[in-house]
């Protein structure tokens, strides 16, 4: 074999790996942990299992909607700008979880 294929084998198994690294990164089946979610972006505000504290109260309306404009609010209001990284499945999973330890 010459070193001009050789080297193009090499090439192409690297890159396979290297796609395939990627893809399985972004790829992943588990869904977001809503608990672990609110924990790490509402309860600084709304207390720990949605109990509401002294600079918020507690969630009363749990949809993506509801979430996803109280995310805006604050967001421009108190420059909350990590919470505008979440993603619709993010959003979703804190909306399902609060809508589990809230009662009806």
């Amino acid at each position: 074999m010459s070193k001009k294929t050789t080297t193009a084998y090499r090439m192409i198994g690297t890159g396979s790996i290297v796609l395939v690294t990627l893809l399985s990164i972004g790829c992943s089946d588990d869904p977001p942990d809503g608990k672990e979610l609110y924990n790490d972006f509402c309860a600084r505000c709304h207390g720990i299992n949605n109990a509401g504290t002294e600079n918020a109260p507690p969630v009363q309306i749990a949809t993506f909607q509801a979430i996803r404009n109280a995310i805006d609010f604050e967001s421009a209001m108190f420059n909350a700008t990590d919470l505008g990284t979440l993603s619709r499945g993010e959003i979703t999973a804190i909306a399902d979880y609060i809508r589990t330890i809230s009662p009806p």
